[in-house]
């Protein structure tokens, strides 16, 4: 029977807050099964390892963007787990033999597969497309593979599934084109690309087809217990902390333990240990005090944190010189006419990006501004070294989605700018990526490493200063 997964939200929540405890709780409890699921989808250790890597410090990165109101914690991690395990993914070759033995043998060993699934979807399926679907989502398998593996018809299983998947009773139907079967075929991988791009478009405009994938994508996970896992890579987790600079760790790794009671406040000698202690391992309670006797915790990055701000905000100051300069005749006509009127001048706005490397928070290496309706202005900060194959693309989603749009291939050799598309809206917050990859015209979704990450926001522009009348002449 599928098991009660505790809740991850509360550590999400820390993670938002830059709470290293938060991102090391999410990493006890969800990097053994994501491990594990990316052994199996992707048969390789090393892109495994990648995959558990770049996810978390994607939750890292991402956690303040949260909204338990879409779905839990657990099924919003593995969102974005999958969408990068999808992205490393290479499909094998169709009806491969070993790779086909090897799953019969697999199938064998789990026994039934029903029985991890949750009672709505339970309701309406069979043991065959139980087996397909713990085919698809814990092997990563396609439709004609699965098709070898269990000598079916897939085109019978899968109009089955559609139908149980529009029964199953989950969030709220999507107000797009799409419908639930459509939702949870693309969280299991199983669209092909238009139909693919479908759901993407969907999910990433719609917020009842969000609260779809984030639906399925947390019955879906509970099929991690049919994987044999294995406790955390402690190295693993040393990575994730240098990627990201985190030089505060709260406590030593280790696996999950039974909570202790809590014991009450020490008195006395004992003062100054537990209380030291209590800071060291976890955050105190509402009703504990610091002892008297305890110095406070000096806070050695408080003016680094202020330096590296101020550095921050004039590299960025001086990228958008760059463009504000030419909008300035233009907002001065702008505010001229509405001052005609006797209003107030109203400042420029702009759709605003500063992307840097992943776990930076210092080293701008893109700026995106948007002054002009439906095209972006890129002006590159930092110099790629890429091979004589590779290019950059560039990539945005909505916060709380899985799904990407692709921009386009970018060059970091000289400004340049971007129009978009019917669809390509410049709204906020959007979380814009830069990859690197070797084929971007056949991608639909980011598959090399992620370059440079950030998000938009609304940068108000201050009005120019009035030009002096002219001096009639004596």
């Amino acid at each position: 029977m599928p098991a009660t997964l505790p809740s991850l939200d509360p550590a999400l929540q820390r993670c938002a807050k830059k709470e290293t405890s938060g991102l090391e709780q999410i990493y006890r409890q969800i990097a053994p099964p994501i491990k594990a699921l990316a052994q199996h989808v992707l048969n390789d250790e090393a892109l495994a390892q990648q995959a558990l890597h770049d996810s978390m410090v994607m939750v890292w990165q991402h956690a303040n963007h949260f909204n338990p109101v879409h779905g839990s914690g657990y099924a919003w991690i593995f969102s974005i787990f999958r969408y990068r395990l999808q992205a490393l993914q290479r499909q094998p070759n169709v009806n491969q033999p070993d790779r086909i033995i090897a799953v019969k043998s697999w199938l064998n060993d789990i026994g039934p597969c029903l029985a991890y699934f949750e009672p709505p979807l339970r309701e309406h399926i069979t043991e065959e497309s139980a087996q397909f679907i713990a085919l698809a989502y814990c092997k990563g398998l396609n439709s004609f593979t699965i098709e070898s593996v269990l000598n079916i018809d897939a085109n019978i299983v899968l109009t089955n599934l559609t139908a149980a998947f529009n029964q199953t009773p989950g969030a709220p139907l999507p107000s797009s084109q799409v419908d639930n079967a459509t939702i949870a075929f693309y969280v299991l991988g199983l669209l092909n690309g238009n139909q693919a791009n479908t759901a993407q478009a969907a999910i990433a405009e719609d917020d009842n087809a969000l609260k779809q994938a984030l639906y399925w994508e947390g019955l879906f996970f509970q099929l991690t217990q049919l994987l044999a896992t294995n406790a955390p890579d402690e190295q693993a987790w040393e990575k994730i902390q240098k990627t990201l600079k985190l030089t505060i760790i709260p406590q030593p790794l280790k696996t999950p333990e039974k909570s202790a009671r809590p014991e009450p406040p020490a008195t006395g000698g004992d003062a100054k240990a537990a209380t030291t202690q209590a800071t060291t391992n976890a955050a105190p309670s509402p009703n504990r005090k610091r002892s008297e006797s305890t110095p406070a915790r000096p806070r050695k990055s408080g003016k680094l944190r202020l330096l590296v701000t101020a550095i921050l905000l004039l590299i960025l100051a001086a990228g958008l010189y760059v463009w504000l300069v030419p909008i300035q005749p233009e907002l001065a006509a702008h505010n001229t006419a509405n001052n005609a009127e006797n209003t107030p001048p109203e400042p420029l706005s702009l759709h605003t990006v500063v992307m840097q490397p992943p776990g930076s928070t210092s080293t701008p290496g893109w700026l995106i501004v948007s002054r002009d309706p439906g095209v972006l202005h890129l002006e590159p900060l930092l110099k790629s070294q890429l091979a004589n194959d590779e290019v950059l693309v560039l990539w945005r989603r909505k916060p709380n989605s899985p799904t990407t749009q692709k921009l386009g291939v970018i060059d970091d050799s000289a400004p340049s700018q971007i129009r978009l598309t019917s669809g390509f809206s410049v709204v906020e917050p959007m979380l814009y990526e830069i990859t690197i990859e070797q084929n971007p015209a056949e991608l639909v979704e980011p598959q090399g490493d992620i370059a440079f990450i950030g998000q938009s926001f609304r940068l108000e522009v201050p009005d120019p200063e009035p030009e002096a009348p002219p001096v009639p002449a004596q």
